[in-house]
């Protein structure tokens, strides 16, 4: 197995330099120490933007907490100003997933909530395996085949889900929410998430929710006031300003994700700015506040990660945890936002962007949720382990 050290060098020697301070800096710390350690920073704002806060509250509703818990949930958020963003949406988390919520939910308290915002915009088929349940040993697609290029975000329950439903087991089946026939995937999928978490975590206080559908909720907002000194405004609608960020991110920068059908299929595809619009092979989108709104509000326009971690991030200062990709790309985001003066007031250079959350037990890394859920297995992780060892666990070949 590579050492630590060993790990470290390779990523540098490939040019991921704040991937490998991260590590460098974590290693030695244990479990504990490093999940405490998360909670620690303060916004120099003491509130966020009232679109946000109604996109928040909305979604948090969308996934069942009562008005009393979502505006709980919504308090701790701004107060923290810190999100779990390491997860795709799926109906249940990988092994390395299990263990990130476990690491990162140990540095709060017991009356504190556990938070994720989980991203949507990917397809089926990502490695993620967002339709796939694992549990015993087996693994069943929830999806059809035409949908396995499908994007997450806008996906409805299709009928192939309520027939694989009935086949899992009993013990399964009836502790957690069932399928709606063309209700959202999406939410479905992350109330199973939620569920399955409070029990492995044996934490009550456990809130997955879908961040790209939060964001697009914001962007509309911020769209339909029409302000156009608003950051949201001005890097959708003028040239200039979306010039400047290409020049510091580069021209292959998505902006937004969307759908397409090729025959039976659906596939998704990601959409670039061309000075006129949003363009992919397939769709086109152009620079216009109505259409950019209806798009939106349709479902046809997911936003990408540069938009979703602008919303969040540069303009209302969150600290958004990640794995291993998002700590490099969030680092560059920050130097093109610190490169924009219509951003300074935000102070984008305040907030943490290489807050690494990455782990797998050593004990057990292909540890099943499903089966530490049905009792089949015990968590195998100890707070008092060095981190490094965790680390090492990743990166083991």
């Amino acid at each position: 197995m590579n050492t630590i050290d060993t790990i470290i060098a390779r990523f540098e020697s490939e040019g991921k330099h704040v991937l490998a301070r991260a590590l460098d800096r974590t290693k030695k710390l244990t479990i504990k120490e490093y999940s405490q350690s998360l909670f620690l920073y303060q916004p120099s704002s003491e509130e966020i933007e009232p679109e946000l806060t109604e996109a928040f509250l909305y979604e948090f509703r969308k996934q069942g907490l009562t008005e009393i818990q979502a505006q709980e949930c919504l308090g701790q958020l701004i107060s923290q100003r810190s999100l779990q963003c390491a997860h795709h949406v799926g109906v249940v988390q990988s092994s390395r997933m299990l263990c990130i919520d476990w690491l990162t939910s140990l540095g709060l308290t017991e009356n504190e909530w556990y938070m994720v915002g989980a991203f949507s915009g990917v397809p089926f088929s990502n490695s993620s395996r967002p339709g796939r349940l694992s549990f015993g040993g087996k693994e069943m697609n929830l999806v059809p085949k035409t949908y396995q290029d499908a994007l997450v975000f806008a996906a409805k329950i299709p009928n192939k889900t309520l027939e694989q439903w009935r086949n899992i087991p009993d013990s399964l089946r009836q502790a957690l929410p069932s399928p709606v026939l063309d209700g959202s995937f999406s939410h479905w999928a992350l109330s199973i998430l939620a569920g399955i978490t409070k029990k492995v975590l044996q934490k009550d206080k456990v809130l997955y929710f879908d961040v790209n559908h939060v964001v697009t909720r914001y962007i509309i907002s911020i769209l339909k006031k029409n302000d156009r000194q608003h950051p949201i405004y001005k890097i959708l609608l003028e040239p200039k300003t979306q010039d400047s960020i290409l020049k510091k991110l580069g021209t292959q920068l998505h902006f937004f994700y969307s759908t397409y059908d090729k025959g039976k299929y659906q596939k998704q595809e990601s959409l670039y700015v061309d000075g006129m619009g949003f363009r992919g092979e397939y769709n086109y989108h152009a620079c216009d506040r109505d259409q950019l709104i209806s798009a939106l509000e349709s479902g046809n326009l997911c936003p990408a990660t540069f938009l979703t971690f602008t919303a969040l991030s540069c303009l209302n200062q969150f600290q958004c945890f990640g794995s291993f990709s998002q700590v490099e790309y969030l680092t560059k985001f920050r130097e093109c936002w610190s490169s924009l003066p219509f951003l300074n007031k935000y102070e984008p250079l305040l907030v943490p962007v290489d807050t690494l959350t990455t782990a797998m037990f050593p004990s057990d890394p292909l540890v099943s949720p499903i089966d530490v859920f049905l009792g089949e297995k015990e968590l195998p992780g100890n707070e008092n382990d060095i981190l490094g060892e965790y680390y090492k666990t990743i990166w083991r070949d």
